[in-house]
């Protein structure tokens, strides 16, 4: 919407039919292999190579903030290879945490053990949901504010450790709550507990942003 004064006038640009022509090329080649991600980036490509040939390579630099942000929806084909290690580095971090304020816990992979709980960290709080969100939130916050462009790519890289580290600390928590007052409460702050950690995340990232010069809002393309 910013970059629509870019859209008013056909500006015809041959490069993006051949650029369109490889977009199409790589769906025809991922849809019989089954490949869906790379079906899913042909279609973003496609997109982008119809504004370069109807718009020309202005509008497309002035919408290339918003094909980014649509190319974050692929699924990224090795999260299940890596959900595993994961998940149990999670287990040992969150463990360690709780070890220090005096908690006894066993990690056993992704299974954690505490004298009168238990708990596995599954895909669900291995951190990847929230390290995808958090770095989706950082690349789309990035794009509405003003700034430098080393501040914006601190902001992006710095997603990835809050995101991890909130995570850790939510599944601490998780166990210092069922340590203190059993596993059904404990079981249940971990229903209700990732969204207000979530949120403390994000406020983490503006004070990041902060830090960087990168917090006043921009209204132009």
């Amino acid at each position: 919407w910013r970059a629509r004064g870019h859209f008013h006038t056909p500006q015809w640009n041959g490069l993006g039919l051949i650029a369109l022509a490889l977009a199409l090329a790589l769906h025809l080649y991922a849809t019989p292999l089954k490949t869906f991600p790379l079906s899913a980036l042909a279609l973003v490509m496609t997109l982008a190579a119809c504004v370069w040939l109807v718009w020309g390579s202005e509008a497309l630099r002035a919408s290339a903030y918003a094909f980014v942000v649509l190319a974050l929806m692929i699924p990224l084909p090795f999260i299940d290879r890596i959900s595993p290690t994961l998940e149990a580095s999670t287990a040992r971090a969150a463990v360690a945490f709780v070890s220090t304020l005096g908690t006894e816990a066993v990690a056993y992979g992704s299974q954690i053990k505490l004298p009168a709980a238990a708990f596995e960290v599954g895909a669900a709080s291995s951190g990847l949901r929230s390290l995808a969100a958090l770095t989706t939130l950082a690349v789309v916050f990035t794009g509405l504010v003003e700034g430098p462009r080393w501040g914006k790519a601190i902001i992006i890289l710095a997603a990835v450790p809050i995101a991890l580290l909130a995570n850790v600390f939510r599944v601490a928590t998780i166990l210092q709550v069922a340590q203190l007052f059993g596993q059904a409460a404990g079981n249940f702050y971990h229903d209700y507990s990732s969204p207000p950690l979530f949120l403390v995340a994000f406020i983490l990232l503006i004070l990041v942003a902060k830090g960087v010069r990168c917090s006043e809002m921009r209204f132009a393309a």
